[in-house]
């Protein structure tokens, strides 16, 4: 499993979901984490489908997207889709 997130620092937002996405990235080493700047990063954004709203968190699963969060999600949240996910649900 792959896990992309693009944000932005201007948006704060992003600053909330970066810390909930580094405590992910030690919860399971196993998966692979990429972050992406919205500014700095444009050729990955675009490659990514990403427009306009911030932060997005993508799940990607043997290259294909399984999961997209958008905006400001609970860990909680995205814990319980990545647990679904490992487990084949």
């Amino acid at each position: 499993m792959k896990a992309v997130i693009i944000s932005a620092v201007w948006c704060p937002s992003c600053l909330i979901m970066i810390g909930r996405y580094h405590e992910l990235r030690e919860k399971y080493p196993d998966i692979e984490f990429l972050e992406y700047d919205f500014d700095a990063d444009k050729e990955a954004v675009a490659e990514h489908k990403v427009w306009k709203t911030l932060p997005v968190l993508i799940l990607y699963q043997e290259g294909i997207e399984v999961a997209r969060f958008i905006g400001e999600k609970s860990l909680k949240e995205m814990t319980l889709k990545i647990e679904a996910l490992l487990n084949g649900k």
